[in-house]
């Protein structure tokens, strides 16, 4: 069992000890990762979009309030398509939808941002 002794910062005025059964659990603080900025270009349109992980192109953008062209967000329309030009490396491989959309753009750099999601 430990004592701990609360109050002890409070300038000394009072203090009182508890008795806690049960173990203290100290939560991790997260690490910080590095900025995930993907740079990417949209009918002739340059923008700077930092994602999250587990976050799509084109949820982290419209949360940033970058406004890439869309439509369905189901990966069929190919409305989102957008050219990586920097950070590709953030980014989980292509899924079926893009690939059966893009083709071989996906090897020009090219994705559907509702599709691709960040590491």
């Amino acid at each position: 069992m430990k004592k701990l002794t609360i109050g002890s910062l409070k300038y000394n005025h009072m203090k009182q000890t508890i008795t806690i059964d049960q173990p203290i659990y100290m939560n991790k603080l997260p690490v910080n990762q590095p900025n995930r900025v993907l740079e990417i270009k949209q009918n002739q349109r340059y923008f700077q979009v930092e994602v999250k992980k587990g976050q799509s192109i084109l949820d982290a953008a419209l949360e940033q309030n970058v406004f890439l062209d869309y439509k369905c967000k189901k990966g069929t329309c190919g409305k989102c398509r957008v050219e990586l030009l920097n950070g590709s490396t953030y980014l989980q491989p292509a899924n079926y939808l893009e690939e059966k959309k893009l083709n071989d753009l996906i090897h020009r750099r090219f994705r559907l941002a509702c599709q691709a999601i960040a590491r």
